[in-house]
């Protein structure tokens, strides 16, 4: 079999990027709501202000108050009720303005810049000058951060091109909004032939030039280490030498294309470590390749019925579970905050913690910490002992193989005061510090490794014991206790567990009746440990001879 060439190898990678995103487009429902990655790639939104109050109506259902200023709320709601162009205006204003100013919180200025940069194509996709003229901006900033795949660096240049037309021949604010839904493919198909025209210029120059410069370098004595004049530095995946001539140049190899499998949609793959691992020998050795492999992440799925599935389980904490859902709007991969659920005993934190990592599709992993005081057990081992091991949240994406994963940590008030082997509450400050965690030093390692993909959520019954720098790090969500008129709920949650710890189906171990239900009328809310004692009763005597019948 012969090997690719680095351009064949590139134009592969793209054409499995072309397919991917059609696949995606062709399964997109009608109502989905567009993030503003799609539409930066060149997502058709149909009619912009009805996308643009789907995308409110989205953001308003997860709001997180302590994330969005009162201003961007209320101009959010009045897009909801009734959009129009002037209503995105000032979403746009409001946003930026709060990103302009001189709040510190990163989180809450990431999601004003987020909706500012939303508003802001939408308001270009209708033919706003403004809104277009941002979105250059924006666009511009994204080319220059580059880690882009080969499609998405070309999407993103015709939605640079298709701005710059809007932001010269769009309407200004003082002229009429005589706005009427337009499909999208026409601008784009006209920025897609500027672009295919500066392609051919460009290579025409290079022709040109590269004609001049076959005369330049017969003058130049031969180098016995240099056969490799003539080539070229182009952008992408391609890497070769500037176009100009030098005294003395020096040998530069077109690195090979890597032999990875065509890329499919979502979030960019990214290794646990990106530097060298040649120093790991013995037991470690094996991570050399293990821990270098690129893993997938998890794509942000329809957080509206994520939420309507999780309060139908715990209704009483309908609130705090879309609170804590709220950061993921507008997201490409699931990573969440860190969490603190402080509530009292048997009141479902934990149980609650896990349904809602596993419904966003992370592979999740129960910590007790409760009594536990050794910092080697969670943050790892140093290589230097034959005992050497990865950290806790390591380990998991590596077992997962995924850069995203869910990590409860239960019972985080009692975590034991010995520090013989380091404190545990020191283990976790690393973890749950944001921007940190994608240079975390792993000891069994001995290198840098990325933990930016770790949701972790915390449980306890009390604040006063964790107060300090990690309570610092971490948002704090009073968790409330099941109620009375909870009752038939938490019973069939009840069951359910009970299901899942026989491996058993519900053919075997049906809900409970109506009849059994109503012999559970004594339990008043609160802790549920009591409940589940009765409910285990109540499942036993089914299989009483006594009771056939």
């Amino acid at each position: 079999m012969t090997s690719k060439s680095p351009f064949e190898a590139a134009a592969a990678e793209m054409r499995a990027d072309i397919e991917a995103a059609d696949r995606a487009a062709q399964t997109r429902p009608h109502d989905h709501v567009l993030t503003l990655a799609e539409l930066y790639q060149g997502a058709e939104p149909g009619d912009v202000l009805d996308q643009a109050a789907r995308a409110a109506g989205a953001t308003l259902a997860v709001r997180n108050v302590s994330h969005l200023s009162l201003k961007t709320l209320q101009a959010l709601e009045a897009v909801r009720r009734e959009p129009t162009l002037q209503g995105l205006r000032q979403v746009a204003c409001v946003a930026d303005a709060f990103v302009h100013s001189q709040d510190r919180f990163r989180v809450a200025r990431s999601a004003h810049q987020d909706w500012r940069d939303h508003a802001a194509i939408l308001l270009m996709l209708a033919g706003d000058r403004t809104g277009a003229r941002m979105t250059v901006r924006r666009a511009f900033s994204l080319l220059l951060a580059g880690d882009h795949s080969s499609l998405c660096l070309y999407e993103l240049w015709i939605t640079l091109v298709e701005a710059l037309h809007v932001s010269t021949d769009g309407r200004g604010e003082d002229e009429p909004d005589d706005y009427g839904p337009m499909p999208r493919m026409p601008a784009r198909l006209i920025a897609r032939q500027c672009l295919s025209m500066q392609t051919e210029v460009t290579l025409l120059h290079e022709h040109a030039t590269a004609a001049l410069l076959d005369g330049i370098a017969d003058d130049i004595p031969p180098d016995p280490d240099f056969d490799d004049f003539m080539d070229l530095e182009r952008p992408g995946p391609l890497r070769r030498r500037p176009l100009r001539p030098a005294p003395r140049p020096v040998r530069k190899a077109v690195p090979a294309a890597p032999a990875t499998p065509a890329p499919e949609g979502g979030p960019a793959r990214r290794p646990l470590v990106s530097g060298s691992l040649d120093h790991l020998t013995g037991v470690m050795a094996p991570y050399k390749k293990l821990a270098k492999a690129p893993l997938p992440s998890v794509a942000v799925g329809d957080l509206a019925e994520i939420r309507d599935g999780l309060v139908e389980e715990t209704p009483w904490a309908a609130a705090e579970i879309a609170r804590m859902l709220a950061p993921l709007a507008g997201r490409d991969r699931v990573v969440l905050p860190g969490h603190l659920l402080v509530g009292a005993q048997g009141s479902g934190k934990s149980e609650c913690s896990v349904r809602l990592l596993e419904r966003l599709g992370l592979t999740t992993s129960v910590f007790p910490a409760g009594g536990t005081s050794d910092g080697a057990s969670f943050g790892g081992t140093s290589r230097m002992y034959h005992t050497a091991r990865l950290s806790v949240p390591g380990q998991l994406m590596l077992s997962a193989g995924s850069a995203t994963v869910g990590l409860v940590i239960d019972e985080a008030d009692k975590i034991g005061t010995s520090d013989l082997n380091g404190l545990l509450t020191a283990s976790l400050l690393a973890v749950t510090e944001p921007s940190r965690r994608h240079v975390y030093r792993d000891p069994g390692l001995d290198a840098e490794t990325d933990l930016s993909g770790l949701s972790l959520i915390m449980t306890a019954n009390r604040v006063d014991p964790l107060r300090g720098p990690l309570l610092d790090r971490l948002t704090v969500v009073p968790w409330p206790s099941p109620r009375r008129q909870d009752l038939p709920v938490v019973a069939r949650g009840i069951v359910r567990a009970l299901r899942r710890e026989a491996g058993t189906d519900a053919v075997w171990l049906p809900d409970l009746d109506a009849s059994e239900i109503k012999a559970l009328q004594g339990w008043q809310g609160g802790s549920m440990r009591p409940l589940r004692r009765a409910v285990e009763r109540l499942v036993a005597l089914r299989s009483d001879p006594r009771l056939a019948n």
